[in-house]
């Protein structure tokens, strides 16, 4: 009989040395010391208890003093301060403001900044007009204040021409440059206007104004400028509604041009060779023909118009230089995005430049939409692709990594199109999101 009760002193004993206590024994092997601790209130700040019982040994908590009952946590969360809230000081434009705090419980007190509200400026409205030559202005106020804020508005540059091209805002006079020849445009049987046909005599600089005999100059005729490497600026003043085919190929000195809002076709050609330092195409432009731009390699900036629905085969090939694509954004057709232009139907790449990040959503890069970019060094490509055009990277022989948002395995299931990659720079790697891996 002795040993059985030793065993069961033995197996009571066991039990206590777990994680809770049973009949009084505790983990410190004997029978739990307990004392009683009183219930203490939690206030804003300070924890309180329940009143409970806690062994002097272990520190285990009971709900009794036999210690049958265990207490898992006797602790009572501090109750956080009860606050009514009154303003002191309503914040202004400029001005903080001050919130008191009062504790509804405890009494404590705080005043708390209101951070100054900023102003709540209204639009823009034109307080003065700008003229074709002076600036205008323009105001908007901050109807809790009053404060205000001005901008100039740049002079319009929009002239108003009588018969005789002299500017009846500003008095300025064109003279049209000799050697301009035009012939007559007939709409609805009537003289609607003239089309610029052809430059007789060389000429660095060249002036096209807004009436030949009395009528507008309506736009650039076939090859009219073509060849003519000497002209370096020209100034259009005409209401021009076409410029057709290589109106101004081969201009290879021409290094800006203004094309006026109005316009709205370009040819092929038209602009091809030409040493444009930008391309910046009017809101009214629906049209650019086949080449239209072509090898225009000085070009660093392009800019689409909203109108503009219609873009000809390789009209922007050879633009190496380009760094900066845009176009409106409320333009249909076509979008900018991550320094490309983009067809919004087909979600085509036409257009890169020597820094382009190609967003998501695109599918296509386009045939020689990144064609002899030298300076682009590296170009990220979306998950979405799932083809690359003919020479779509051709000649970017600085073209060191292409960074891919997908599996290396997804990289290979993209279709690539005739030399692709042809000339990169040699060691070309494509970063997956797995790895590194050497481009085919």
């Amino acid at each position: 009989m002795k040993t059985h009760k030793r065993r069961i002193i033995s197996a009571a004993l066991g039990v206590c040395m777990g994680a809770a206590s049973v009949a009084g024994w505790s983990s410190c092997g004997a029978a739990h010391t307990n004392e009683f601790i009183e219930a203490v209130q939690a206030s804003c700040l300070q924890e309180g208890n329940v009143a409970h019982w806690r062994c002097r040994d272990c520190g285990e908590t009971f709900l009794d003093e036999a210690g049958e009952q265990p207490l898992a946590d006797a602790k009572i969360p501090a109750l956080g301060h009860n606050s009514s809230e009154e303003i002191l000081k309503d914040a202004t434009c400029t001005e903080s403001g001050v919130l008191r705090k009062v504790c509804l419980r405890c009494g404590t007190q705080e005043d708390v900044p209101i951070p100054a509200t900023g102003h709540k400026f209204g639009a823009f409205r034109t307080t003065v007009t700008p003229t074709c030559t002076s600036a205008g202005e323009e105001t908007r106020t901050c109807p809790l204040c009053g404060a205000s804020e001005t901008r100039e508005l740049p002079a319009s540059g929009a002239h108003h021409w009588d018969r005789d091209n002299r500017c009846t805002v500003c008095s300025m006079k064109v003279e049209e440059t000799e050697g301009l020849l035009f012939s007559l445009v007939i709409k609805d049987g009537e003289a609607a206007g003239y089309l610029l046909t052809d430059l007789l005599e060389p000429r660095s600089e060249v002036v096209v104004p807004y009436y030949h005999n009395g009528l507008p100059v309506l736009g650039i005729g076939e090859e009219a400028f073509r060849g003519h490497e000497e002209i370096r600026a020209l100034a259009l003043y005409a209401p021009l509604e076409e410029i057709r085919d290589g109106a101004f190929e081969d201009c290879f000195m021409l290094g800006g041009i203004r094309l006026p809002e109005g316009l709205v076709s370009i040819g092929e050609n038209a602009f091809r060779g030409c040493g444009l330092s930008e391309i910046v195409l009017p809101d009214s432009l629906r049209s650019v023909g086949e080449n239209a731009f072509y090898s225009c390699d000085a070009a660093r900036r392009l800019s689409v118009g909203s109108a503009l629905a219609d873009i000809g085969t390789s009209a922007f090939y050879g633009c190496f230089s380009l760094t900066e694509i845009e176009a409106a954004e409320d333009n249909p057709f076509f979008m900018a995005e991550g320094n490309c232009l983009i067809a919004r139907q087909d979600k085509t790449v036409l257009v890169g430049g020597n820094k382009s990040e190609v967003p998501e959503g695109v599918l296509r890069i386009g045939d020689y939409a990144f064609l002899g970019r030298d300076r682009l060094l590296s170009v990220s490509l979306p998950k979405s692709l799932v083809s690359i055009g003919d020479f779509a990277f051709r000649d970017c022989t600085s073209l060191t990594v292409i960074v891919y948002n997908g599996s290396h395995t997804q990289w290979l299931s993209v279709a690539k199109g005739q030399e692709w990659n042809k000339n990169v720079k040699e060691g070309l790697i494509v970063r997956c999101n797995d790895g590194d891996f050497p481009v085919e």
